[in-house]
């Protein structure tokens, strides 16, 4: 059979490229040589080492043939996904094989391929060398070369997990998949054997999540330096960070220019403080090294790498964002920007600590019943919060809660104000609905202003809140929900420790139903309650102050925190304290006002999304 001398000249030139042997060039030396232009940093140019060492190391073990997961858990905005994008480039260049590159959604994964990693493959000359034609101008979420297969893909699709044997799977972010999808995810590179690479990258997440589960197995080596004054050799840490003395001025707010412009890095040895400013950086990561924190993960070749903000940006801006975290979580009671500046600046998974039992409520000088002229009002013209106590038919933000029993039912009436502060109005036990429906206008509180719980006697509730326009709640074991809000940029995801509504007709009316985060209401709730914006009157009796300690926090056996009854103490009370949260999450009165604290921001009113439902 005669053959084509075209066809075998093709074969050979194919099998030669396959089995050429590596030149040996280092992958940073090869990424400083070809990446040109980095076009979507906030300082565009090629790839520069001296500016991020902490890529270096981890750029290595990704090609490190005896290495077989390369983990990183780093901050927000500095290098990270950049590492990530680069090694995408290395890969279509020196090293073709099947690779799975994902994010956390399709939609995301798309936008990724579009703006950054096609993007930076075009100022790459041995990457476009090659695509095709027809990749070049590609739009495409997959790239076909002679040499290989691409894919950009969502985690969260559990379809693009399957089906496909890859040699290169990088994981950006893998603190937002779905549970079991990692797992899923290390499977892909099974058939290629031990040519087969797995790079996972992340914030700091919860602790006990997939990713820390995985970071575990790793050698968790840390981003460190040697002091340039003692040589002392050390981690980069919070601790160190020395916030300047003098940071409140004469009318109690914190002095934020202050904290920016004096916070200063301590060296654990010597007490040497450096000051905030580019050359300190410079100068303590030029002698950059990672520390391995767990040498025995060494030998199954899983490597992880971390580094925090410290290394990367200002201390003083870090310094400010912690110290507005703290505030909100002491004077509001809201933990969420603490847990986000520590997985977002530090690197670090987030758990919050047990509270203490000691969580008596502070006692207002004020009778059971009492008018309170500090009560916000709702506009009803333009529903947002106000307190000018002269417009027409502003709407008292006093919500009725509603916990439901088998024989009646308590009902608890709070008054709130802007700044996480309210009063305990009444409380009282009713034996049937219209009971509940009366307590509710006695206290002067509209129907979409009572909340009942649905978690028991699911149908009768949803009837009875359908038939009164009433809003239904049910506790969750979530901590957070994701809400889709447009902005002018358009549509983000945001989180909120309440669920969108859930509408359910009832034959009697449509009723929305929220669901909600018992430990973090919970945790809010006890906060408010030390630092004395949670009240209650001087006359409310001993049945109130049992049933409010009648809940402790602790943690389970799986490590995770909960709180727990005591013994069997009522606690219904309690759960209508934690439904008020819900309203006043709702209605935008939990946050700080901004007079409290210079500069404070706080979240803005949100009482529509509640007023809806009658």
């Amino acid at each position: 059979m005669k053959t084509d001398p075209q066809v075998v000249n093709r074969m050979e030139n194919k099998l030669r490229s396959i089995f050429k042997p590596d030149d040996g060039e280092d992958i940073v030396e090869w990424l400083v040589k070809n990446i040109k232009q980095i076009p979507f940093s906030p300082m565009p140019a090629g790839f520069r080492a001296q500016d991020t060492p902490w890529l270096c190391e981890p750029l290595r073990a990704c090609v490190d043939p005896t290495i077989r997961m390369v983990q990183i858990i780093a901050p927000i905005q500095s290098g990270k996904s950049l590492m990530a994008e680069m090694l995408s480039c290395y890969i279509l260049a020196r090293q073709p094989a099947p690779t799975l590159y994902l994010n956390d959604t399709d939609a995301n994964a798309h936008d990724w391929m579009k703006t950054r990693l096609r993007i930076l493959w075009e100022n790459c000359p041995p990457v476009m060398a090659k695509l095709g034609k027809n990749e070049e101008k590609s739009k495409s979420d997959t790239v076909q070369t002679s040499d290989m297969t691409f894919w950009c893909l969502g985690a969260f699709n559990e379809k693009n997990l399957q089906r496909r044997s890859i040699r290169w799977l990088i994981a950006d972010e893998t603190w937002l998949y779905p549970k079991g999808h990692l797992a899923e995810c290390n499977a892909r590179v099974t058939s290629f054997g031990w040519l087969g690479k797995r790079v996972f990258m992340s914030q700091g997440g919860f602790q006990g999540d997939e990713t820390e589960e995985e970071w575990n197995t790793t050698t968790r080596a840390v981003w460190s330096f040697a002091c340039t004054e003692c040589g002392h050799k050390q981690p980069w840490t919070w601790s160190q960070i020395r916030i300047p003395d003098e940071n409140m001025i004469i009318n109690g707010d914190y002095n934020f220019e202050n904290i920016r412009q004096n916070t200063t890095y301590e060296c654990e040895g010597c007490k040497h403080q450096y000051p905030d400013n580019g050359e300190s950086r410079v100068n303590l990561n030029a002698t950059g090294f990672y520390a391995i924190q767990n040498p025995n993960a060494q030998s199954g070749g899983n490597y992880g790498y971390t580094w925090n903000a410290l290394c990367a940006r200002s201390w003083g801006v870090c310094a400010e964002k912690f110290v507005r975290a703290k505030i909100i979580m002491d004077m509001a009671g809201d933990s969420n920007p603490m847990r986000i500046w520590k997985q977002k600046q530090m690197a670090q998974f987030w758990s919050e600590t047990p509270d203490s039992v000691d969580m008596l409520q502070t006692i207002g000088d004020y009778k059971t019943g009492e008018e309170w002229e500090g009560e916000s009002l709702i506009n009803p013209l333009n529903r947002k919060l106000t307190n000018d106590k002269t417009i027409k038919n502003g709407i008292h933000t006093r919500f009725m809660t509603v916990d439901v029993q088998r024989t009646g039912f308590y009902c608890l009436v709070r008054g709130w104000a802007e700044g996480s502060k309210s009063r305990l109005r009444n409380w009282k036990y009713v034996q049937t609905w219209d009971d509940v429906e009366a307590f509710a206008k006695f206290n002067t509180v509209i129907p979409p202003m009572v909340f009942v719980d649905c978690g028991d006697q699911f149908d009768d509730v949803i009837r009875q809140c359908g038939q009164r326009k009433w809003t239904a709640l049910r506790g969750d074991g979530r901590s957070e929900f994701a809400w889709r809000v447009t902005t002018s940029s358009g549509t983000k995801i945001i989180n909120k420790t309440y669920a969108p509504a859930r509408l359910v007709n009832a034959g009697t009316g449509v009723v929305r139903v929220h669901h909600f985060s018992n430990l973090a209401l919970k945790d809010q709730l006890s906060r408010l309650r030390k630092s004395g914006r949670h009240t209650c009157p001087s006359d409310v009796g001993k049945e109130y102050h049992a049933q409010m300690e009648s809940e402790s926090r602790v943690m389970n056996t799986g490590g995770k925190p909960e709180w727990r009854r005591i013994g069997k103490r009522d606690n219904h009370l309690w759960d209508c304290e934690v439904m008020q949260m819900v309203a006043a999450a709702a209605f935008g009165l939990l946050g700080i006002v901004k007079d409290e604290v210079s500069e404070v921001q706080t979240a803005p009113a949100e009482a529509g999304s509640v007023l809806e439902s009658g």
